[in-house]
């Protein structure tokens, strides 16, 4: 008789530390900008979605990263990330894209977003420019293209 009862509560705990640890793959990321390396960090929001990012130097090239958490009602399609670097004089030194996968991002949804920037030898990149580009509907069911951007200072990247 014990045998079955002690089955019953192993069966139960089991059960309990599963479901635990699904809710917790399943928790949002907060939106906060990089980590506490190097460089520099940021978040900003946007009225569909929240960017993080962090740059730094990495050798002769600017490593980008981060990710996007989509927050408006729509669905995105065809997220990317258009970046690139500029010279205190505003000389352009480089560019990149990153495309983002999958190629429609639901609501709620968490991506992250990576690539380098070469920086040309003897030059200082002084400011970073994202684009993030998308597609969404609108409320009678339009697909309008958005362009969100924003720059960065990078005098004090490291």
């Amino acid at each position: 008789m014990m045998a079955g009862v002690e089955e019953t509560y192993v069966k139960t705990i089991t059960i309990v530390l599963l479901v635990l640890v699904l809710c917790g793959t399943c928790m949002s990321a907060p939106a906060r900008g990089g980590d506490d390396g190097p460089g520099i960090s940021g978040a900003r929001e946007f009225k569909d979605l929240v960017v993080m990012w962090r740059v730094w130097k990495n050798g002769d090239q600017l490593a980008v990263t981060g990710g996007i958490r989509a927050v408006g009602s729509q669905p995105i399609r065809n997220l990317e990330l258009r970046t690139r670097h500029l010279s205190v004089t505003g000389e352009e030194l480089g560019r990149a894209t990153f495309a983002f996968f999958p190629t429609v991002v639901q609501p709620g949804s968490f991506l992250h977003q990576g690539l380098s920037l070469p920086v040309p030898p003897g030059k200082k990149p002084a400011r970073l420019e994202f684009v993030y580009a998308y597609y969404h509907e609108d409320d009678e069911a339009e697909v309008l293209p958005t362009f969100e951007g924003f720059e960065v200072d990078l005098t004090d990247v490291k």
